[in-house]
């Protein structure tokens, strides 16, 4: 079976098989017989997903990655876990391995193999480990179902820059092989906990509200969270526009990736709305942003960089984002009106920004 990318006039397609609602595991062994693609810029990978993920999501559904391979790094295989750990952050445990005989791992087929067991998930390449994972009590998405994806990915955060003469890329699969262990009874599944096992954390809805226009109320019930290693800290400001206090975003020094949304109680119809307009206040070291809006399951975020704001007061500046720039989304069910993620500063320091007077208007 070939799975393929392709290079279509200045457009780039990939490609994915998924044993989503058809096949699920949970324990075994899992061989995969592959041949790895060629070219700069691929990201080809054999993982799974644990089948709660329409309940819970990422990464409290757990991720198993069998193997991922940058073409890039044309000698190195890794294999990862991701989930969420005891204080609610997002954790990945991952190995990269070179092949003892320091091959190119693309020139040929090469087995991948995982052993699951109740203990412990075990990843290896034609026998020699890449990674294994102590199951500690804690990580309970991976005594749960999982299902299977093979597929290849072009650019990414892992591909990264594409070689500007790629046309085609191939994973070829010879098969996939799974076995169960003789007599094995496997351990109940434990129940899920989707606050427990949920990154980020639902913060004071009163806080919401010093971020939103005084009398614009087509949001309803506003909740704050937080999400991923870099996730903001909420606080009420004094400094404000609108009203006695802002709300404050306090994000950590940016290593990683995270950020901080409004959600909604209920989905919301802004389809009447053309713009989004709201006032920050930011530090001189605040280089950019994401704005991202969501009416799940889809969501589009663009960068603040690309916007010019008008000066107010206090310090804040007001930005105007046509809504026709967050392509895809549906505007009669939006979920989530607002968010900044993944921000960059031009140094390695905390940062507050102040989010004031926000509101939909033509």
């Amino acid at each position: 079976m070939a799975i393929s990318a392709l290079k279509e006039g200045a457009e780039y397609t990939a490609s994915k098989l998924t044993t989503q609602n058809k096949f699920e595991m949970r324990y075994g062994l899992l061989e995969v017989k592959a041949k790895m693609p060629q070219g700069k810029g691929l990201w080809p990978a054999i993982w799974m997903l644990g089948s709660n993920r329409p309940e819970i999501g990422w990464p409290g559904c757990g991720e198993i990655d069998i193997v991922e391979y940058l073409p890039s790094k044309p000698k190195e295989v890794s294999a990862t876990l991701h989930f969420t750990n005891a204080e609610k952050k997002w954790e990945y445990l991952a190995e990269w391995i070179d092949l003892e005989d320091e091959s190119v791992i693309s020139d040929a087929f090469h087995t991948y193999t995982m052993d699951w067991t109740p203990e412990s998930v075990r990843i290896s390449i034609d026998g020699q480990l890449i990674n294994e994972v102590f199951l500690s009590d804690g990580m309970k998405e991976f005594q749960r179902d999982f299902y299977l994806i093979l597929n290849i990915a072009v650019g990414g955060n892992l591909g990264g820059e594409i070689d500007p003469n790629f046309t085609e890329g191939v994973l070829l699969i010879d098969y996939v092989r799974v076995y169960a262990k003789d007599n094995f009874v496997a351990p109940e599944a434990p129940l899920l906990d989707i606050d427990e096992e949920t990154v980020g954390e639902l913060i004071d809805s009163s806080l919401a509200s010093n971020a939103i226009k005084t009398g614009f109320t087509d949001l309803g019930v506003v909740e704050l969270v937080n999400y991923g290693p870099d996730m903001p800290d909420f606080s009420a400001a004094e400094t404000a526009l609108d009203g006695d206090y802002s709300l404050s975003f306090d994000f950590p020094v940016a290593d990683e990736w995270g950020g901080g949304y409004l959600e909604t109680e209920e989905k919301v119809d802004l389809s009447n709305y053309a713009f989004l307009k709201f006032s920050l206040k930011a530090p001189e070291t605040f280089t950019n942003g994401n704005i991202k809006l969501e009416s799940p399951p889809t969501n589009f975020e663009v960068a603040l960089e690309n916007y010019t704001g008008t000066p107010r007061s206090n310090g804040f500046v007001e930005y105007t984002l046509p809504l026709a720039d967050f392509e895809g989304l549906n505007l009669s069910e939006i979920k989530i009106p607002f968010s900044i993620w993944n921000i960059t500063t031009s140094s390695s320091e905390e940062v507050s920004l102040l989010v004031d007077d926000l509101y939909f208007t033509n």
